[in-house]
């Protein structure tokens, strides 16, 4: 009798578990992401937050090169407001872990990485990135 009653005890508490985990608010990049696929970030450092920029290091691939310099251009023939960058930073003084695994997400992801206001994306498609501008203006 007593093991049913251990048993029985254990289920609920793993149920009330459950439950619990399933009502706390989600903080990690799935919590934050548009319908785009982009990811809440802090703000760039010194960016026009008007401006979409396209990112990716001066040192990355040759395809991801000529892929982030397509992507831009493609913005700029359409009339997006957008810049081509080899390096970005960010601005936030919020210690909140998940911040910084959202970052690391975005930008350990394939090359270029584009920024729509703060949200981020790696390697989005051109359709993406307009749908994201759209959105955002």
């Amino acid at each position: 009798m007593k093991i049913v009653k251990l048993l029985l005890f254990l289920a609920v508490v793993g149920a009330a578990y459950q439950y619990w985990t399933t009502q706390q608010p989600k903080t990690g990049p799935e919590a934050v992401v548009s319908a785009n696929g982009f990811v809440a970030l802090p703000p760039l450092t010194n960016a026009d937050p008007r401006q979409v920029v396209v990112f990716a290091p001066e040192n990355c691939p040759k395809e991801d090169a000529q892929r982030s310099d397509a992507l831009a251009q493609s913005l700029v023939s359409r009339n997006i407001p957008s810049v081509r960058s080899h390096d970005v930073s960010f601005t936030s003084s919020d210690p909140d872990p998940a911040i910084g695994a959202r970052i690391n997400a975005v930008m350990n992801g394939e090359f270029p990485i584009v920024f729509v206001k703060s949200k981020g994306k790696a390697n989005p498609t051109l359709d993406e990135v307009i749908a994201e501008y759209g959105a955002s203006h």
